[in-house]
């Protein structure tokens, strides 16, 4: 079931940040506070959708969808969601203002014209570098991840669905992973395909993968899997 997304604040509040954080770093215009204005509705409806897949705590309140733009992680990912959709109605001015307040607080560059999937979940933002990738649903990422290409090659990773980056986790190149798959911390991975349910340990070539059983994936997913 869909429930409507609670917000601490409301959306006033929310829009009233922004502008805030912003003009520690730019002049903000009056168009840019108008265009965070009119499109905050749809972006907090695709934040809706994102929370309602997390299993966490601090994302839920009375079983209802919650954001909290003072809880960090919270904020982190609803400034990406917020960039993304900026960048896609064309306003790349504002969103590049919003990709480097995001670098600002913190420490997460993901460009704005990044395609993340509609339910991802980033427990902790530090150190994360996300390059132009494609990523299946339900992305779980953690501090100092990288995902790019070589030097000089347009090959990038392809990631299938339940992919979860560990800590300190590289991706680099021609990847291609299936579903269910746990990158433990620390591995490295380079222009090598990865199956379905499997856990990835080690530094490229000498890769350790194990196979993981469902009903132990689903135990360890920080992911909502009934509601999804």
């Amino acid at each position: 079931m869909t429930h409507k997304i609670d917000i601490i604040g409301g959306k006033d509040y929310i829009a009233k940040q922004i502008v805030k954080h912003l003009q520690l770093l730019y002049d903000i215009s009056p168009l840019d506070k108008q265009t965070i204005t009119s499109l905050l509705p749809a972006i907090l409806e695709k934040t809706q959708l994102c929370w309602q897949g997390i299993n966490n705590k601090y994302y839920h309140q009375n079983g209802r969808p919650l954001l909290d733009i003072n809880h960090s992680n919270q904020y982190c990912q609803f400034l990406l969601i917020l960039t993304r959709h900026v960048s896609a109605e064309g306003h790349k001015c504002l969103a590049n203002k919003l990709f480097s307040l995001n670098k600002m607080l913190n420490s997460c560059d993901i460009y704005h014209e990044i395609e993340l999937p509609e339910c991802f979940y980033i427990d902790h933002s530090l150190g994360i570098v996300l390059g132009r990738a494609q990523y299946g649903e339900r992305l779980f990422l953690s501090q100092n991840c990288t995902i790019g290409s070589n030097p000089g090659s347009s090959d990038y990773p392809v990631l299938g669905k339940d992919n979860f980056l560990m800590s300190n986790v590289t991706l680099i190149g021609k990847i291609k992973t299936e579903d269910r798959v746990i990158f433990a911390s620390g591995s490295y991975v380079k222009d090598r395909d990865i199956p379905s349910d499997s856990i990835v340990f080690g530094r490229s070539p000498d890769n350790i993968i194990k196979t993981l059983p469902p009903e132990k994936f689903k135990k360890a997913s920080p992911f909502n899997h009934d509601f999804l």
